[in-house]
């Protein structure tokens, strides 16, 4: 007795042989059909079949079944190992801002007019090309772990210093010309990009031809086209707000950058 109980599609074959007196198989019937089927199908009239029968005679019936399976494949995967999250950039951006703030741990001072501000070599080293020359084991400055920086201002090297350490400035609003300077100065790109970003959207009539100066004198293309342009375009207004001729006497330089100027410096 053949007994399905779990549900699995399977195709049957059954072959139905009938013997004769002397043992010899005589022709069958193969039934190999898909559909589901419950009992038997007519393989031959029992009528017929008791006409050749003797009552003495034996009959042999044999039946072979055959089931097959199909075949079904399943592709397992290892499960997964998570490992930690990855700590988020704003908090990274708090715990190095804290580091900064922090000076108990700090090994190197820079300072700055008659103001200190304790820093960690390995930070100064990892962002910026020059202050990683600057510590290299032989030089002055690693010796004595300390620097002195005459020629910036306190507040923009805190701020580009706060840059450094979190990669924000917060200030740099208010102080994008001196970030400019400093940030290709100190060889952060990081930095001078954002600068760069800030003065040019607040490039007006006022400030025009003193950022196109500054953008020539830090390597700073974006602004420099900008500054370009938006003189080109407002020439008359630009001309009525300075000093002209005083101005272009300090920065002569500019007249190379912007020769449609050069008609005004006789004019002014």
């Amino acid at each position: 007795c053949f007994s399905n109980q779990t549900n699995v599609q399977f195709k049957a074959k059954f072959k139905f042989t009938v013997f004769n007196s002397r043992n010899e198989e005589i022709p069958t019937t193969v039934y190999t059909g898909t559909q589901q089927l419950h009992g038997y199908f007519e393989y031959i009239r029992r009528d017929l079949l008791i006409s050749h029968v003797h009552p003495s005679d034996e009959l042999q019936l044999v039946l072979n079944m055959t089931v097959t399976f199909d075949t079904v494949t399943r592709t397992s995967q290892a499960p997964k190992t998570l490992g930690p999250p990855e700590p988020k950039p704003a908090e990274v951006t708090k715990d190095l801002e804290s580091i900064f703030k922090d000076a108990k741990l700090s090994d190197f001072t820079i300072v700055v007019g008659d103001k200190e501000i304790p820093v960690h070599k390995v930070v100064l080293s990892a962002r910026s090309p020059v202050f990683a020359a600057m510590l290299e084991p032989h030089t002055e400055e690693a010796k004595t772990n300390r620097v002195v920086l005459e020629d910036v201002e306190y507040e923009v090297m805190h701020e580009l210093l706060m840059y450094m350490y979190s990669g924000r400035s917060p200030n740099i609003q208010q102080m994008g010309l001196e970030l400019l300077a400093a940030a290709d100065r100190f060889q952060l790109p990081g930095l001078k990009e954002m600068a760069d970003h800030v003065l040019r959207s607040h490039l007006i009539v006022d400030t025009a031809c003193k950022f196109l100066v500054f953008a020539d004198m830090y390597n700073s293309p974006e602004l420099k086209n900008e500054a370009v342009k938006f003189i080109s375009q407002n020439i008359n207004s630009v001309i009525q707000v300075y000093h002209f001729r005083k101005f272009l006497n300090l920065h002569w330089e500019i007249l190379v950058l912007l020769p449609l100027l050069a008609g005004y410096y006789y004019v002014y």
